[in-house]
């Protein structure tokens, strides 16, 4: 009798167990005809907008995105198809929070839909950055240094989910969000986490000049540049992109210094986005020759840097050091209506006021002098471009990032355009016409 009643008890806690970790797995797997039709979500509540579009909702006993093409184009990775495979969008990673499933509850609720979310995202901004990349593979994404909403994320390739779209070989990547779930090389956008630990560690960072003619020689190899600046400071190298000053710059902070703002900026660290896990940002030169440690503090080498990791480093450089952690989902209310998730602004601190401050004008003085700023219409805007080189015979990627210096509009960005060319192209205008908009709607 005892060894009955020990062997039920042990049945019953592994029971409870399996049901604590398990649960959701059960009650959400796709032979559920409950949720799920001929492998498709179908259970599940309103996915929205910031201004209330609907992007997603079940109507008639089907699942139905937004009517407008565009819209269904440019929001897809953020809502996600119904068949999973974009494994980061709400209908797969939030599954349990847009169906409703909850442990006590299971999937009931009275209405017999699930839960409604709401996210951060503009559709407007989302369909205005996704025709700016123009068909090139790349993202544009834009997010709230002050609040942390991301108001803008795109992702390309993108498919029309109303088509009954099945991926062919050709149609590599479709499904990745590119913001989230890849990794680029940063070119010259990475001369600013170098100016971070160059104004952080050396007292003389504004005084101390290279030579720049055409390039420069380190141990004997050649670092070319995109100039003949001669002797040059810190803020024109910035401003000029000079990689002769930024690699003989990068030699003498070192590997652990510029490793250590590196890795203050979120490189080498993990990220998520409401619990999402996101690609890793990596700089790693333990094993590099000095030529390729210099060639690091301009952004090649090995450097890889995820999209929203940069994007919350620029954020902190705009918000004198503060980084305040993006977020998509902005509430979640059940089937009557009450709150069941509202989201909270998260900070850390990623650099001293100061550092960040001075690495701030850096890039508002790159977009004066350079960029000019006629080119961004009448907005404040600090930003670097990068020229992102993959390989001998590859048109390289074209990459800024910056942001917005303004109360109304307190936005930072990020853009890759793949194959793009040179970042003070396509980036840069993909970027000034999404800004222009923002301003139409926000200003």
């Amino acid at each position: 009798m005892i060894l009955m009643l020990s062997l039920f008890l042990f049945a019953f806690s592994y029971f409870i167990f399996l049901y604590i970790f398990s649960a959701d797995d059960w009650a959400l797997f796709p032979s559920n005809r409950h949720v799920y039709k001929n492998g498709k979500v179908l259970y599940a509540g309103d996915i929205t907008d910031c201004e209330g579009v609907v992007l997603c909702h079940t109507q008639d006993g089907e699942r139905v995105y937004n009517d407008d093409e565009y819209i269904r184009l440019a929001t897809l990775h953020a809502v996600g198809d119904l068949e999973g495979y974009i494994a980061t969008g709400v209908h797969t990673a939030m599954r349990d929070d847009v169906t409703g499933y909850d442990k006590f509850n299971g999937l009931y609720n009275v209405s017999g839909t699930g839960n409604n979310v709401e996210l951060t995202i503009d559709s407007r901004l989302c369909v205005k950055a996704y025709q700016q990349l123009e068909g090139y593979c790349g993202t544009i994404a834009m997010y709230n240094y002050r609040t942390g909403e991301l108001v803008c994320m795109a992702s390309s390739p993108s498919f029309d989910v109303s088509d009954n779209f099945i991926a062919s070989d050709e149609d590599e990547g479709v499904y990745m969000n590119r913001f989230l779930s890849s990794t680029f090389t940063p070119g010259s956008t990475f001369k600013v986490v170098t100016a971070c630990a160059a104004v952080g560690t050396l007292d003389d960072a504004y005084e101390r000049e290279y030579v720049c003619n055409g390039g420069t020689t380190i141990k004997g190899e050649w670092v070319a540049c995109t100039g003949n600046h001669g002797t040059i400071t810190l803020e024109d190298a910035f401003a000029y992109s000079c990689n002769s000053y930024f690699s003989q710059l990068t030699v003498d902070l070192g590997k652990d210094t510029l490793t250590e703002y590196a890795e203050k900026l979120g490189f080498n660290g993990e990220f998520a986005l409401d619990g999402v896990k996101v690609a890793t940002s990596s700089y790693n030169v333990d094993d590099a020759k000095t030529i390729d440690f210099a060639w690091s503090g301009i952004g090649q080498y090995k450097d890889l840097f995820n999209p929203l990791q940069y994007l919350t480093a620029i954020g902190a450089i705009a918000n004198s050091g503060t980084a305040v952690k993006p977020y998509i989902i902005s509430s979640i209310k059940n089937d009557l209506g009450f709150e069941l998730y509202n989201a909270k602004i998260e900070e850390t601190e990623m650099l001293d006021k100061y550092t960040a401050d001075s690495v701030a004008e850096l890039m508002d003085n790159t977009v004066e002098i350079y960029y000019t700023k006629e080119r961004f219409g009448n907005l404040d805007v600090c930003a670097k471009t990068g020229t992102a080189e993959i390989g001998e015979d590859d048109i390289p990627h074209s990459v800024l990032v910056g942001f917005v210096d303004d109360t109304d509009m307190p936005f930072a960005f990020v853009a890759i355009v793949e194959n793009g060319g040179s970042g003070n192209g396509i980036a840069l205008n993909s970027v000034s016409n999404l800004l222009q908009y923002a301003a139409e709607i926000y200003k």
